[in-house]
Formats: C-alpha cells, structure tokens, sequence
C-alpha cells in the first residue's frame, strides 16, 4: 500500500516582515512594562465602552475594585442601578475631549480623573481614564492646613483662655485709634488687674488658678459686648478695648458690672468655693493719650491707683 507524505514548507518572512514582526514583539513588551510601572506607582487604568461595558482593568483598578472585566461598570464598580452622577463618559465620547474631574465615591474615597476618548479598531469609541485614589493626600492636606490654622492661632491668641494676646491686641488697638482719629470719636482701654490673685496660687496650685482664670473671662465675657476686645496681657492682667464711647457714664456702669461679675463665687469643689476681685484703671483717646503706648501706660496707672485706694474698685486716669 502506497502512503503520500505531506512535508510543510517553512514559513519564511522577508528581511524586512522580520524586522516589522520585532518591532511589534518590542513594542508588546514595551508596552507591557509601561502598565506593569503604572501599577507599582499605583496608578488606575481604566477602559469603559459606549455601552458601560468594562473593557480593561489594570491590576491597580482590580485591586481598587475588583476584576470586573466586561462587566457594567456603574452597578459593579460603584454598586448603582444608574450612571454614577459624576459620570464622563457620554461627554468624552461626544466632544472627543479630555476631562479632568475629582469624584469622591459613596465610601469616601476620592479620586483625580483624565479621562480621554479612545478610538477602537470597529470603529467606536471608548473612554479610558488615568486614576490616581488622593484620598490620603487630600487628608494629609486638611491635616496641614489645621496644624497650620491652629499655630497661627497660637502665635496671637492666649492659648489658656483662648482670649487674643499682647500682639493681636497691639493689632486691634492700633486699628481703633485710626478709625477714631478719622472719625473723631472716642475710645477707652480698661486694665483690669486681679486682687491677690498669687494667694489663690500659692495656697490652691496652679490648676486651681487656671481655672479661676477661665472662669473669670466668661464671667467678664457676659457683660461686654461682642464688638469689645478683651485681650489677656499675661498673669492675671487683661484689657478691654472699647471703641465709639459715648459717655463717661456708660463707662462707669460696664466698670461696676465687671466687679460684680469678677466677685462673683467660683466653683472649685464641695468644699471650696474661691471669691477674687478686681482692680481697674480707665484711659480715654483722646482726653488722655494720643498714641496706644501712652493710652495702655495711663490704664495701668489708673489701675495702680485704683488698688491704693482699696482695691475692688476702678479709677479713671487724671
């Protein structure tokens, strides 16, 4: 019995299909460790089709999200019965445009987006997007911003009592006496000094004093109004900035509701209860001082003054 034997013929590619056939494989593998890169760096590749189908997931999407490969994304990714609000595709795939966009996901992530239009080889089109999750930076920046808020706060607030300090003060007042300058009204600075006040430290702690501290700025608190200053200059010294001053009159009543508030009983425990009281002198711009430096040093003369004559009590500067 006769047998016919059919021997194929090597394939042969030209010189140049050869060297067309290399160009690809290189460009394949190129490829390849360009999307390999990608993952490391933790970047998101994504291709959606017209239709919502997922065609491509990198490995870093899969790991966001899972493999969802030719799947819709909305209900998979996003878990939705309808496109995601924040949605691109249909505006990508009409105006062939790039879009950037930051969506923050119903779990609280969010995500820098560049989505680009992708022509396919069937002739439709497809949007495929470069992901980067910024959850985490986004956080580290809001963290920043609220260390750096709360050192500018610092730097001119009284961190006790959370009242401005000498500074912000100095700020407060130097903008005061221009507006009354320009405006020809007056002004008035009360320095407000605490009787024996080193007796509650001495004889409680400091804890004890700081607290007494606290309280007695509440105290003060609520009877100036809200468009008063009242700054703590250090220890147990604090001024109160009173702008457009209409009568002397006016001043005495708020100096005596100061007394009273400051006298008022503070609580430390069952069996303490702690009474203080107050010295106060009063300047005025402009029948006093002309300049804040001399306003603030005839306050605190007044002060003294007032503490001579018995303490408790306020004096005007004469």
């Amino acid at each position: 019995m006769n047998t016919i034997s059919f021997q194929q013929e090597p394939v042969s590619f030209s010189k140049e299909e050869n060297t067309d056939l290399q160009i690809l494989r290189d460009t394949n593998f190129n490829l390849k460790q360009y999307i390999q890169a990608l993952d490391v760096l933790n970047v998101g590749i994504f291709v959606v089709n017209e239709d919502f189908t997922i065609a491509y997931m990198n490995e870093t999407m899969k790991k966001w999200f899972g493999d969802q490969m030719q799947k819709i994304c909305y209900k998979t990714v996003a878990n939705l019965d309808t496109p995601c609000p924040y949605c691109q595709l249909n505006s990508v795939i009409a105006y062939k445009e790039k879009v950037h966009y930051k969506p923050t996901t119903p779990d609280g992530r969010t995500f820098e987006i560049v989505a680009i239009p992708i022509q396919n080889s069937d002739g439709t089109t497809s949007k495929m997007e470069i992901i980067k999750d910024i959850t985490q930076e986004l956080k580290t920046q809001e963290l920043l911003e609220k260390e750096k808020e709360q050192l500018a706060f610092a730097a001119q607030h009284d961190l006790l009592t959370g009242l401005p300090n000498r500074t912000l003060f100095q700020t407060h007042l130097n903008r005061s006496l221009h507006l009354a300058h320009r405006n020809n009204t007056q002004l008035a600075l009360f320095f407000i000094d605490l009787d024996h006040f080193k007796i509650i430290n001495d004889t409680f702690g400091h804890d004890v004093g700081d607290l007494v501290l606290q309280r007695v700025v509440e105290q003060m608190q609520e009877v100036i109004r809200k468009s008063d200053i009242l700054a703590r200059l250090g220890g147990d010294e604090f001024i109160l900035l009173i702008d457009n001053v209409t009568s002397r009159d006016d001043l005495m009543n708020l100096a005596n509701k100061l007394l009273f508030a400051i006298s008022q009983p503070i609580f430390i425990n069952e069996l303490h209860d702690i009474y203080i009281g107050a010295s106060i002198g009063i300047s005025l711009y402009p029948d006093d001082a002309q300049t804040s430096q001399e306003l603030l040093k005839h306050a605190d003369m007044a002060m003294y003054y007032a503490k001579s004559k018995g303490r408790n009590t306020y004096k005007f500067f004469s």
